[in-house]
């Protein structure tokens, strides 16, 4: 199937934004979120018309979880480029849709609001595969299966709009996942998101048990750190 890249995402950004009329002029910093979040939602409105199954991750989906404690940075002064002045859109995809997802990043970058939309995490490191019973953790070799009811869609509230993302507690556990290690960075959010799932501020439906997938995947890769992919 193929998933042509089109400018409907960008068209329906006034749908994405509608009903944000404020009473008093936002800040700078207020309107570069709020233009921020219609992009967002206009990657998410893109997906469900390509019929790409899809699940926002990173630091987007911990600021839904664990609320604006930990929300980004809008507008950041020394960013190297436009895109880098905002979050990246973090978002896993099956493999299968990662071409089209591509596209529609490379074009995203290019709009009237630049945004980074990545994808990495289903590249590297997590074969999501929704129709099917189990899905994979995924390092160089390693093809760790678990079950793919673990990244089953979960909406959430982010800034007044509803995004498509996982449960908090697996959201908490890909921070070590993508990428391997837990950076610096991470730490204040996977602080905040453990805070918000033991006071109930965030409901899980998985126990700890369940997730105890991701630290066997874990002491699998570390057995193997320097193999080379196949």
């Amino acid at each position: 199937m193929s998933h042509p890249v089109v400018s409907s995402g960008f068209l329906h950004r006034s749908v994405a934004r509608a009903g944000r009329v404020r009473a008093c002029a936002p800040s700078e910093r207020e309107q570069a979120q709020q233009r921020f979040i219609g992009e967002l939602a206009a990657t998410g409105l893109w997906l469900r018309e390509q019929s790409i199954p899809h699940v926002f991750v990173g630091s987007l989906a911990c600021w839904a979880h664990a609320g604006p404690a930990v929300a980004p940075v809008f507008g950041r002064p020394h960013a190297f480029s436009a895109v880098q002045r905002f979050p990246d859109i973090d978002v896993l995809v099956p493999r299968a849709a990662l071409g089209a997802v591509a596209r529609y990043s490379r074009a995203a970058r290019s709009g009237p609001f630049p945004a980074a939309i990545d994808a990495s995490g289903a590249a590297c490191f997590i074969d999501l595969h929704p129709d099917r019973e189990v899905s994979y953790l995924t390092h160089r070799r390693l093809r760790f299966p678990v079950p793919s009811d673990l990244f089953a869609p979960h909406q959430a509230q982010l800034a007044g709009a509803e995004i498509t993302t996982i449960d908090p507690r697996v959201l908490l556990h890909t921070f070590g996942t993508i990428g391997g290690i837990i950076r610096r960075k991470d730490i204040p959010k996977v602080t905040a998101l453990a805070g918000a799932l033991e006071s109930g501020m965030a409901v899980s439906r998985f126990s700890d048990d369940d997730c105890a997938v991701f630290a066997r995947y874990a002491e699998e890769r570390d057995e193997d750190p320097g193999g080379q992919p196949p």
